[in-house]
Order: C-alpha cells, then sequence, then structure tokens
C-alpha cells in the first residue's frame, strides 16, 4: 500500500523549492569536488542546473520514445516506473557525473524486471542498430547496481493507473443512474497521466491525487461535487495545482540545443568516469591487471563501458 511504502516516506517531497534546492546542491558539490580533484582545470564551463534540466528532460522524452517503439509497446507502468527510477536517480546524482544518455535504457531495464515484463535482455536491445547492441548490452549490466544503490534499493513504484481505475469503478456505480458515463473521459484522462510524466508531479503528490486530476480534467469539472463528496473542499485546490503543473511543463529542447550541451557535458564530465578519458582507460588497465595478478575469473569483471546512443 502507498501510504506505508518507501515511496512515501522518502520520494514524495514538500514542494518544487525542495526539488531545486537538492539539484543545486548536487550541482554545486560537483563543480566544487571537481575542482578541488583537478586545480589544473579551473578554466572548465559546467553545466549550469537549468543545462541539466534540460538535458533529463530530453531524455525523459527519448525514454517515452524508445518504450513505444518496441514491438508490442512496453506497458505504461513499465514507462511510468522508468520514469521514476530516472527521476530519482538525479536527486541523487549530477548530470555531469552519470550523464542521462548512457543511465535511461538502464532505467527502463530495470522497469521491465521490477513489473514483471518478461524480456531478456538480448531481446531488449533489439531496439537498438545491431552495431550498437553488445556494447550497451555490457554497460546497462554492469550499471544495474549503481542504479539499485542510488535508488537506496527502493524498487517498488505505485502509479497512478490503479487508483484511476479504481475511480472509474465508483463513477460509474454513481454516475450512470444519472446517464453519464465516465468511459468517455478515459482517453483524455490517460493523455493527462503521459503528460505527468514529463514533470515533477510524482515526486510531489500521491498517485491517487495524480489520478483523481487527470479525471478531474477530463471531465472539465463534472466531478467536482463527487471530490468534495468523498475527499472535502480542499482536495480541489490540490487537484488543480497538479493540473497547473501538468498544463505548464517544459517544452521539449530540440536535438540541436541538446547536443551542444553533450559537447559541453564532455568537457567537464568526472575524467575518471568518462570511458573516452585517457585517466579511465589508465585506471581499467590497471584494475585489470590487478585482477589478474590475484586471479580473478575473466567472467566476473564488470567494465565500465560507454555508450554512443
Amino acid at each position: 500500500m502507498f501510504h506505508s511504502s518507501t515511496q512515501r516516506k522518502y520520494w514524495i517531497f514538500n514542494d518544487r523549492n525542495q526539488l531545486e534546492e537538492i539539484r543545486g546542491k548536487l550541482n554545486e558539490n560537483y563543480c566544487r569536488n571537481f575542482l578541488e580533484a583537478y586545480p589544473n582545470r579551473s578554466d572548465v564551463s559546467f553545466l549550469s542546473e537549468e543545462e541539466e534540466k534540460t538535458v533529463l528532460n530530453y531524455y525523459q522524452a527519448v525514454l517515452i520514445d524508445v518504450s513505444r517503439k518496441f514491438q508490442p509497446p512496453l506497458p505504461i507502468a513499465v514507462t511510468a516506473t522508468a520514469i521514476a527510477y530516472f527521476k530519482r536517480f538525479y536527486l541523487q546524482t549530477c548530470v555531469m557525473d552519470h550523464p542521462a544518455k548512457e543511465m535511461y535504457l538502464v532505467c527502463l531495464y530495470m522497469a521491465c524486471k521490477v513489473e514483471e515484463y518478461n524480456l531478456s535482455v538480448d531481446a531488449f536491445m533489439q531496439i537498438l542498430p545491431p552495431d550498437r547492441r553488445e556494447k550497451t548490452k555490457d554497460f546497462v549490466l554492469a550499471h544495474e547496481l549503481l542504479l539499485m544503490q542510488r535508488l537506496k534499493f527502493h524498487l517498488t513504484v505505485h502509479n497512478p493507473y490503479r487508483p484511476m481505475e479504481g475511480f472509474m469503478i465508483d463513477l460509474k456505480t454513481k454516475l450512470l443512474r444519472d446517464g453519464v458515463s465516465p468511459e468517455k473521459w478515459r482517453t483524455q484522462a490517460e493523455d493527462f497521466l503521459s503528460q505527468s510524466l514529463s514533470t515533477d508531479v510524482m515526486l510531489l503528490y500521491p498517485p491517487s491525487q495524480i489520478a483523481l486530476a487527470a479525471l478531474l480534467y477530463a471531465s472539465q469539472g463534472s466531478i467536482r461535487s463527487y471530490i468534495v463528496e468523498n475527499a472535502g473542499a480542499s482536495a480541489i485546490t490540490k487537484l488543480e495545482r497538479v493540473i497547473e503543473i501538468v498544463q505548464c511543463r517544459n517544452s521539449l529542447p530540440s536535438k540541436a540545443t541538446v547536443k551542444q550541451l553533450e559537447q559541453k557535458l564532455k568537457l567537464c564530465r568526472n575524467p575518471e568516469k568518462n570511458t573516452d578519458s585517457k585517466l579511465f582507460k589508465q585506471k581499467r588497465s590497471d584494475k585489470t591487471k590487478s585482477e589478474e595478478d590475484f586471479g580473478v575469473p575473466e567472467n566476473v569483471i564488470m567494465e565500465e563501458n560507454g555508450l554512443d546512443m
């Protein structure tokens, strides 16, 4: 149940200001730690908080688009869970430390597992061009543990789709006798929930409130009396706030804009985690040599492999 879940305890925040503060500290700490570790790189231009958000917004949209390209498309619960992982990961991790371009597929593959959507890693990789499958597969498998650690091993996600079905059933019992069918609101309500994935509402409101907001929006206010009767007049204000956030969501940045930011990111990324850097390659070489010296079997060596998505 949501009320006793880790989601409610750890992943629902007070307001958007709190989220901005967390993201701001991640950015600030990364820049400070980078300059302390590499004082000769004081000329580096770091991504700003706003630029990090631009990159994250873009790859959220890419994740959703990739989910739809599977045959058949991935269930919406899998996509929503993957988006939740993606958002939570970047409340624990700076984009300059682990770029979104590399991590979104890890989130999606993990969501398939947790939501019990039976898809082998090889079948999952069929969505990619053949020449990128093996490298991407190695990366995803090598970074599953990192993702789980940053999520604090809180892998269960409560999405608004199930509560929306419950509200639909209840509304049918109460409105059909008046000649009103709530089914006519379903498509628009589902579209609202899909649009909400691009915002922070899942980090601010319980899934039941997001579901009810979707129905309030889709019904154009027709269920206000139902909401007041069952949740009180104060609930309307909260639901209207959810609707406002979803309607005012950020527009999708252009691919050209994101490419420019990724070029900038390459210059300010932690060299120890950048697979294109000399430092990373040297450390990997030293690690492999050390493991060979101690007789570690080759099949248990987990290399970090970069992605060129």
